[in-house]
């Protein structure tokens, strides 16, 4: 056999051992707990780590994201992905968890509404719906813990 036609083998080898070393890391990981954050890894420029969120929410279609650890948020979307830090007051009520606070002369605010939401793309299912607005712009979506995998799939019907 020629290396040329081995090579795409070895290739889609390497890619599948690499999926599934990080399925088994997070099948040993713990039941969820409490809405904390993770251990901090290298934190961006802003000084807020995506792995030490509190939460993420992202959304589909225009695609966003928002960062929230303690009162800080990073809004970010794929034309601004460094994201813009937002100061905002924690508060909860009644299953709703909302940043809100303002910025460039008007205000925002994240709600994350604590039930199943299924991602429009993925299908991954997580622990909150999230809605963020700002400045005349309404984003939905889904949300995590930041401490929590990605997502994950639906069960099976």
């Amino acid at each position: 056999m020629q290396f040329s036609s081995l090579a795409p083998a070895l290739v889609c080898a390497a890619l599948l051992a690499g999926c599934a070393a990080d399925d088994a890391s997070r099948a040993g990981q713990q039941q969820r707990g409490p809405a904390t954050a993770a251990p901090a890894g290298e934190p961006s420029q802003d000084g807020v780590d995506a792995g030490a969120a509190d939460y993420v929410a992202t959304g589909n279609e225009p695609f966003w994201s928002v960062r929230a650890s303690g009162g800080t948020l990073v809004y970010s979307t794929p034309d601004d992905l460094d994201g813009q830090v937002l100061q905002a007051t924690r508060e909860e009520s009644g299953g709703v968890l909302r940043f809100s606070g303002e910025a460039d002369g008007a205000p925002f605010v994240l709600e994350l509404h604590q039930e199943p939401c299924q991602d429009s793309m993925s299908g991954w299912m997580h622990d909150f719906r999230s809605r963020f607005a700002w400045g005349g712009r309404v984003l939905a979506g889904c949300a995590r813990r930041g401490s929590d995998p990605v997502g994950e799939l639906p069960p099976e019907s």
